[in-house]
């Protein structure tokens, strides 16, 4: 069993444990308490405020002085025995580890709660022992050199590579190649793995070479060397990365992946191709002629994919035919709009048939967006692929089994902007293009190079290390173990992440400049302990909004259920993350384009561009208002019970109020929210509105602002909001659009949404309004909790079909019982409106008995 399978759970952490970690734990259990005390006071000391309290959340550390940065350090001086010598630990694991560990965390994390190493490694090693584990896979893989690299030419199943790695069959299959491609002269086994997000899966292997005694300080011990190798597979794209300087065993391992996903693999080239003509290659994609201008015999393409197509929301669509060439169908469909070529990638395949064979062509995308093209060779003949190989070079001018360069299209370019812009290890940009790009993006500023100096123990077993400071560091003796310290200097690249968001913003002026658009000043959005900005616009001609998010940063799960459910459209602009990672936040009021993708965009282009995004999203928005709403519901429901015992961290009162909002939303279509938009003036949450005919036209408007109370005596309704409150009424009372569209010519009620009311301060506050709104105004306070809230919403969605058929009575029923005698809505409310709903007496629309229909359809055929 691998190392990640047996530290699975705490109870298995043992000496064991952290010595297959690489970690001093004899040693630093062997030293008494004051040593360990005055060792954590030395790393405590050299890190600041942030990472100190961060330090202090991770281990469960109440902090009675959290600002001063001596008090802090001596509060967490006396950690338990427990929590001290686990700390030496995790502070011993990570030296040498400081980028790894930050990026592994944010990879493989479940919450990304901590910025600084120490604490996200309290956090790993508190998800699961074997998170670390993983961590040092990871560890080993980054720091190897760049191994055999080949392509699948079928799809890596993600499932089937984790039970590689995971399942003993698997494991015994492959160690069991290996051994034999040793001549059965050396034992292997999995020693541990990796997975980075749900695609990429590192296997360290190891290898025992021999198997002596040696002398150790206390007595000769056991001593069986291993050599280690390692393989990578990464579904996404197919590739397959193979690091060890054994032939044999790079063969082995390439069989065996062979063998258990029935596919082909093939080296990749190591010379990027840029040898082609971007205009010739378009030609002999959408308009069927031949790079070298002449027909190519032998060689019938039968089946074509493209990636994506110029039809709403970009499907990948595919033309086919059988025994017929398909460049004719291809030729019409592009006359028609259907498909076009803006990238190399845009060709995801090719089925042809040449020299007797039929084979499909696929291309991979590489993550600096270049693209190799490959298939199945298996039982071709050496001289049948060469000419295979031949034909399609003469079709499209570019070869297959090689990577080609796409910065000559304007979305190549975006990727290789993309790719980076997300390395910080400046040392990876000595390519020519990624070179040029990343010149340029230093030029312009949109990257930084950043050297930090450090001093490091030149003894190979003691974990010291501290930055380098001239007024503070000495570089003469280690502080632990007093052998000579030497400076080690790091330069890597970060992102000027305001210059990037200035450059964002200089583009949508550009896009609003014609005056359709109005960019107002930013709003802030609070998720946990982060506030984000986000660059608010308006559309002039139906005052629309439209979000824009610059991040660097990848969103994790809850943030995206918040945004989701807030309702405004909203683009992200991700930076240094390329397109297919951040697909997968584009979905319902949701599209998300990387920052490569905008900054390729000339000016003059910017205005059909954010037209065609907002344009989707304006299409997406009866998708995603039943999506929000559903999310929503079952949001708010988590607050049900005693207000103390909701988390305020989890669960704020802005949560509620883009919950409630998105059920009255979906359920009262006509309606708005203005409380972060209009945050600091005095109007309500919101205005939403009730229209229906009875013998007339009956139209109605209500205010409603949200109240979440943590106390279980309710939320406190004082004085205050009270005047709040009838500010806001008789403010709307004086709007025009409200005396015109509503029957009293004034608002129906102001409703309270809470958790919980304190049902005295809802007396004073039906008091205050009879004190001070004088006739001839009648605006009534009105209370509903969210548990009858999201009753009602659950009886809507649950007959929404009903509410249809009879709309005009149930919105009847349901202003006369929004204003009630009792000024407070209840649950029995609802089940009077629904019970009569039920009864189908009511219908306003008659339709036909489909079920009873199908019924008599059936039973006729069956006579």
């Amino acid at each position: 069993m691998s190392a990640n399978g047996v530290y699975k759970e705490h109870s298995s952490v043992n000496d064991l444990f952290w010595r297959e970690l690489g970690v001093r734990f004899d040693a630093i259990n062997e030293i008494d308490n004051e040593q360990k005390s005055k060792q954590l006071r030395q790393f405590l000391e050299a890190m600041s405020l942030d990472e100190l309290k961060e330090f202090a959340d991770a281990t469960g550390t109440v902090l009675t002085n959290s600002e001063d940065k001596e008090a802090t350090t001596n509060e967490l001086v006396n950690l338990s025995e427990q929590k001290l010598v686990l700390s030496l630990l995790l502070r011993d694991f990570q030296n040498r580890k400081k980028r790894t560990i930050p990026n592994f965390y944010q990879s493989n994390s479940e919450l990304q709660s901590y910025k600084s190493p120490l604490a996200q490694l309290h956090h790993l090693f508190e998800q699961t022992p074997s998170q670390l584990v993983s961590l040092l896979t990871y560890h080993y893989w980054t720091v190897r050199g760049t191994g055999n690299i080949f392509a699948l030419d079928k799809k890596l199943d993600s499932s089937k590579a984790r039970k590689v790695l995971i399942e003993k069959g698997f494991e015994d299959t492959l160690c069991n190649l290996l051994y034999k491609g040793s001549k059965e002269t050396n034992k292997y086994r999995i020693h541990s793995y990796c997975a980075i997000g749900e695609s990429r899966f590192i296997g360290l292997l190891y290898k025992q070479v021999n198997d002596t005694s040696i002398a150790d300080y206390k007595q000769a011990i056991r001593h069986q060397e291993v050599n280690t190798l390692m393989f990578e597979m990464d579904s996404d794209d197919g590739k397959v990365e193979i690091k060890t300087k054994v032939q044999f065993e790079s063969q082995a391992i390439k069989k065996y992946i062979e063998n258990t996903f029935e596919g082909v693999l093939t080296t990749y080239s190591t010379d990027v191709f840029n040898g082609y003509d971007k205009s010739v290659f378009i030609e002999t994609v959408l308009n069927g002629k031949t790079a070298i201008g002449k027909a190519v015999s032998d060689f019938l393409v039968e089946k074509i994919v493209f990636r994506g197509s110029p039809i709403v929301n970009s499907p990948e669509l595919t033309l086919q035919t059988k025994n017929m060439d398909v460049w004719p169908s291809v030729m019409d469909a592009s006359d028609k709009g259907c498909v076009n070529v803006e990238s190399i990638k845009d060709l995801a395949s090719i089925s042809f048939k040449s020299f007797g064979v039929s084979r499909t062509i696929r291309s991979i995308v590489q993550d600096n967006g270049n693209v190799i093209f490959t298939m199945d060779d298996s039982l071709i003949e050496k001289d049948t692929l060469e000419g295979i190989k031949t034909k399609f070079l003469e079709k499209f001018g570019i070869p297959m089994f090689q990577e080609i360069a796409n910065s000559k299209f304007s979305d190549g370019q975006a990727d290789l902007i993309d790719y980076v812009m997300g390395q910080r290890e400046n040392h990876k940009h000595n390519h020519e293009d990624t070179k040029e790009v990343y010149d340029s993006l230093i030029k312009h500023a949109y990257l930084k190079n950043n050297t930090e100096t450090y001093v490091e123990c030149t003894s190979s077993g003691c974990p010291h290390e501290a930055k380098f400071d001239d007024q503070s560091v000495q570089t003469d003796e280690c502080p632990l173990c007093d052998s000579p310290l030497r400076k080690v200097t790091s330069t890597s690249t970060i992102i000027d992440a305001p210059k990037i968001k200035r450059e964002v913003k200089r583009r949508l002026r550009v896009w609003c400049s014609d005056g359709n658009w109005i960019m107002h000043d930013d709003s802030s959005l609070t998720h946990g302990e982060t506030t984000l900005k986000l660059i608010r616009l308006e559309r002039t001609t139906d005052q629309k909004l439209l979000q824009i998010l610059v991040t660097e940063q990848t969103i994790d799960g809850r943030l995206l259920t918040k945004l989701h459910k807030m309702m405004t459209p909203l683009i992200i602009v991700s930076v240094g993350q390329q397109e297919k990672f951040i697909a997968k936040y584009s979905n319902e009021c949701i599209q998300a384009i990387s920052f490569g993708k905008l900054y390729v965009q000339k000016d003059n282009e910017l205005k059909s561009f954010f037209d065609y995004i907002f344009m989707n999203l304006d299409l997406r928005a009866k998708n995603y208002l039943a999506s929000a709403a559903n999310k929503a519901y079952e949001s708010i429901c988590t607050i049900e019970g005693e207000p103390a015992k909701i988390d305020k961290k989890k669960y704020t009162p802005g949560d509620l109020e883009d919950d409630g909002f998105a059920l009255l939303k979906d359920m009262f279509p006509n309606s708005v929210k203005w409380g972060k938009q209009q945050s600091g003036k005095q109007i309500p949450e919101g205005v939403f509105s009730l229209s229906y005919v009875r013998d007339d036209k009956e139209r109605y408007a209500f205010s409603f602002d949200f109240k979440l109370a943590y106390k279980n005596e309710g939320y406190p309704l004082e004085i205050s909001e009270n005047r709040k409150a009838v500010q806001y009424v008789s403010d709307l009372n004086d709007s025009d659009l409200i005396r015109n569209y509503a029957k009293q010519k004034q608002l129906s009620g102001h409703i309270f949404i809470s958790n919980c009311f304190n049902q005295a301060q809802v007396e004073t506050t039906i008091k205050h309004f009879e004190d001070q709104l004088n006739e001839p105004i009648r605006t009534k306070p009105l209370f509903i909790t969210t548990e009858v809230l999201t009753y009602l919403h659950s009886k809507y969605r649950e007959h929404y079909l009903e509410v249809e058929l009879a709309k005009n009575n149930y919105l009847h029923w349901l202003f006369q019982a929004f204003t009630n005698k009792n000024q407070l809505f209840t649950k029995a409310h609802v089940n009077a409106i629904f019970d009569k709903l039920l009864t189908k007496q009511y219908r306003e629309v008659d339709v036909m008995d489909m079920s009873l229909l199908t019924h008599e359809v059936i039973q006729r055929d069956a006579i």
